[in-house]
């Protein structure tokens, strides 16, 4: 096992509640991927903020951990409470979560010691970025859609159930701070 692979696994243990192993690969292959193009090394990751705008103690394993951690409640609150919830599945649910912000290891960097918007960031932002890199590993167009739609990106289009929880968890994780 490589030591990126590891790193990832150690820092994101919500991986691992994915029960499908193919789709459970693609989204370590992502971040994986993410990893070695970024200038991060594996031990490096841990230090890339989860918002230029938050405080940089708000880590962006954090806020995804947090991210996954939510949206995996929501869904557990709409089971326990029997509403005539919308059919989610947990996993495809879990591996947008957790893939949502993926694309801010490419969209910020580092310079003279301070976080900024990378040349790729001022082309296009992390939705984007984290949504190409989810395609090109052939994940379901449900996982690639929550990470292309979850920020502002997506105002504009018929976000499915799945995303629009993705939204809320991950709003919950960031609003607050603000």
């Amino acid at each position: 096992m490589n030591s990126t692979r590891e790193n990832i696994l150690r820092q994101l243990p919500e991986i691992s509640k994915i029960r499908d192993a193919d789709l459970r690969e693609k989204v370590i292959a992502v971040w994986v991927d993410a990893v070695d193009s970024s200038e991060y090394s594996p031990d490096e990751v841990s230090s890339c903020p989860a918002s230029l705008k938050l405080p940089p103690e708000v880590t962006l394993i954090e806020h995804t951990r947090a991210v996954a951690q939510t949206a995996d409640f929501i869904l557990t609150t709409f089971a326990a409470y029997r509403t005539k919830s919308p059919v989610i599945d947990r996993d495809t649910l879990l591996a947008g979560a957790l893939l949502h912000d993926v694309g801010k290891l490419l969209e910020y960097c580092r310079e003279d010691g301070r976080w900024q918007v990378s040349h790729l960031g001022t082309l296009m932002r992390h939705p984007t970025i984290g949504a190409l890199l989810a395609a090109r590993y052939r994940l379901p167009a449900e996982v690639v859609e929550m990470v292309a739609l979850h920020s502002y990106e997506g105002e504009k289009s018929n976000r499915s159930s799945a995303a629009k929880v993705l939204i809320h968890a991950d709003l919950a994780h960031f609003e607050p701070f603000l």
